[in-house]
Parts: structure tokens; sequence; C-alpha cells
């Protein structure tokens, strides 16, 4: 099992979507990570889910610029640049855990 953990602001408000299939919502929102190598700062942006229950509030917490700790299962997502058609790959975290940081 991987687990990745991280720390970030939301870039954007979530979104809460329902899954017709599903007893399950799923939340999505991007949350973006900065950290010093040497003399640069280096953001990296991880599109977030996580699954919650049809009466979960918990989307109308998470606003742009909000703080969040993340914890749960990475994996990697392949598409094309729209601009350039240039292959590139997201980051992306199935949430277990996720705690406001933010007041």
């Amino acid at each position: 099992m991987i687990k990745l953990q991280l720390i970030g602001n939301l870039g954007a408000d979530a979104e809460k979507k329902s899954i017709e299939s599903s007893k399950y919502d799923v939340i999505e929102f991007n949350v973006a990570t900065t950290e010093k190598r040497g003399e640069k700062e280096v953001t990296t942006w991880v599109k977030v889910s996580k699954w919650v229950k049809p009466e979960s509030r918990l989307a109308e917490y998470l606003k742009k610029g909000t703080k969040v700790f993340i914890s749960g299962s990475p994996s990697a997502q392949a598409y094309l640049d729209r601009q350039e058609g240039h292959p590139k790959a997201s980051l992306c975290v199935n949430a277990n855990e996720l705690e406001l940081l933010s007041k």
C-alpha cells in the first residue's frame, strides 16, 4: 500500500457530485502544495477525491484558499496538454483522511 500525506491550500471551491450507481457522493478539489528547493519555491498541484455519504456537508467548508491536511492513496492520470498536445500527468489522491487547518 502506498500512502501520501500533504498539506496545502484549495485552488478553487470543492465540487460535490452524486454517483447514480453508488450509495456515496464524491467531493473533488485541487490542492496546491509549495516547498522550497534550494533558492526556488516549487508548487505542485494535486487532484483530490473524497467519498462521502450524500448527507455530508463537508463540501460547504472546502472553499478556495482553505488550508487542509490530506492523507490517502495516490495515483497518476495521463493526459494531453490542450494547447500544445504534449503528454502530461496529474497527481491524484483518493483521500482517506481530511482535516481542515484553516478557521
